[in-house]
């Protein structure tokens, strides 16, 4: 077996792999259809995807993440454009909403059976010659022993296990010992190792369980200081849900569970930190660094109490609002910050475009290249079904400075907030008498109407 594991700690890890006789030098039998397929130019780009789970904030966890972005972009106006991990994670894939991707739960049902694996960047990708991997997560509910589609090498994981997790290596379950996030450290920087020897393109997603709740740290960060929060005016006003729908006004949580909840994912986005630097560490010693295009994106926010929240799956900003960063230093060669308003919908074709890819216009894409400076979003869909049967369907349009929203619970109920005087949304301006200078809710009812059911970026029907 050449599993290209020296140090003693990895070999340890991987002897469950080699006791089955599994290694991720293994290619999977996923067939591509029958039709010619465009190839890439000699040079392309590597390609590293990152998603955590539920990752709100935390950033000043991850210092040494940062440090590796630094020159790079950082997006200051990201979001997820369905706040759910099932939902946004297709979005990653097909560049697309999730009313056009299918995927609108975590439900296997109205979910991952519903994603068309053929309009995803894997079988994009594995088509014009990459080799395509995936370790951690994929989408949910998918039974651990299906291989995911049109990824050669993976290692998934199922749940939320943070220790003592089942894994499918390349088509052979079993547990693995070790913390997840360390797991997949070791799994990720493997695939890398093993690419610089074959010298072919590469796309990777590391998907971890971190921060997910319940997050459980990793013990050498089980006591991490991450200091006291003290809230915000949406955790803090007895009156933070005035003008919200009654489904958010009946829940309760405190500011107590926030902190509690906020302590916990906190400490363990550090073993993520620890991850990314293990991985471009490998990146590095392999001189595979400069030409991989890499982006670190989580597939939603949470909510830490707000106006008594403590999930996800909610229109508000902490729900919807995720850290994404960019990097490739063959092309990007300074520090940016980008505060245009962008979306995992945009990872997709700035892939595409990264590696000379045209965009299959039977199934357009509805987001935009991030590698291009020559468009600006006035306005950004949001959109909600369900989640297990809780919470409320809703619909969005969030501007830089406005945030109009619909729920579909009971009767219609509308939301407006100014974000730039009411940053924390604590005043639905739909209540009252409109400032000057306020959108027209008519307008902006018939404009998200129509953006319910907008596709590809031209035309008629383009999204926003």
């Amino acid at each position: 077996m050449f599993f290209l594991q020296s140090a003693r700690g990895r070999a340890k890890l991987w002897r469950p792999v080699a006791a089955v006789g599994v290694a991720l030098l293994l290619v999977g039998a996923t067939p591509l259809r029958h039709r010619p397929q465009p190839q890439v130019a000699p040079g392309a780009p590597n390609i590293l995807i990152i998603v955590t789970d539920d990752q709100r904030d935390g950033m000043r966890m991850l210092p040494r993440t940062r440090r590796i972005f630094r020159k790079g972009v950082r997006f200051t106006n990201a979001f997820a454009t369905t706040p759910l991990c099932c939902p946004s994670r297709a979005s990653i894939l097909t560049g697309r909403y999730a009313h056009n991707h299918g995927v609108i739960a975590n439900t296997l049902r109205d979910g991952a059976e519903k994603y068309d694996a053929r309009t995803g960047l894997p079988y994009l990708l594995k088509s014009a010659g990459y080799t395509t991997g995936i370790v951690g997560k994929y989408l949910n509910e998918v039974p651990l022993e299906e291989a995911p589609p049109y990824f050669d090498r993976y290692v998934r994981t199922e749940g939320r296990a943070y220790y003592g997790g089942r894994w499918n290596v390349n088509g052979v379950v079993h547990q693995l010992p070790g913390y997840s996030t360390s797991v997949i450290a070791d799994a990720a920087s493997m695939f890398i190792l093993e690419q610089a020897i074959t010298g072919a393109p590469w796309f990777l997603v590391i998907a971890t369980v971190a921060p997910h709740n319940p997050a459980v740290p990793e013990e050498k960060y089980a006591r991490l200081k991450v200091g006291r929060w003290k809230g915000n005016p949406a955790t803090n006003s007895r009156r933070s849900d005035e003008g919200k729908p009654d489904y958010i006004r009946k829940e309760s949580y405190s500011l107590k569970d926030g902190r509690r909840l906020r302590r916990a994912q906190l400490r363990t986005l550090a073993s993520v930190d620890d991850l990314v630097v293990k991985v471009f560490d490998t990146l590095r010693s392999t001189s595979q660094d400069r030409n991989t295009l890499a982006f670190f994106l989580s597939d939603n926010g949470m909510m830490w109490g707000e106006f008594g929240l403590l999930k996800k799956g909610y229109p508000y900003t902490p729900s919807v609002r995720v850290p994404m960063l960019m990097r490739w230093p063959e092309r990007i060669r300074r520090a940016q910050v980008d505060a245009r308003l962008v979306a995992n919908i945009d990872i997709a074709p700035s892939v595409l475009d990264a590696i000379g890819l045209p965009q299959d216009h039977d199934v357009p894409m509805d987001g935009r290249s991030l590698l291009s400076r020559e468009w600006r979003r006035r306005w950004l869909l949001l959109e909600y079904w369900r989640n297990m049967g809780s919470g409320s369907p809703w619909a969005s349009l969030r501007s830089d400075r406005w945030q109009y929203i619909e729920s579909y619970t009971g009767r219609l109920h509308r939301e407006l907030y100014d974000l730039r005087r009411d940053p924390w949304q604590l005043t639905n301006l739909m209540r009252s008498r409109l400032p000057a200078g306020a959108p027209d809710p008519a307008r902006l009812a018939g404009l998200l109407h129509a953006f319910r059911s907008c596709r590809g970026t031209t035309g008629p029907r383009a999204c926003p």
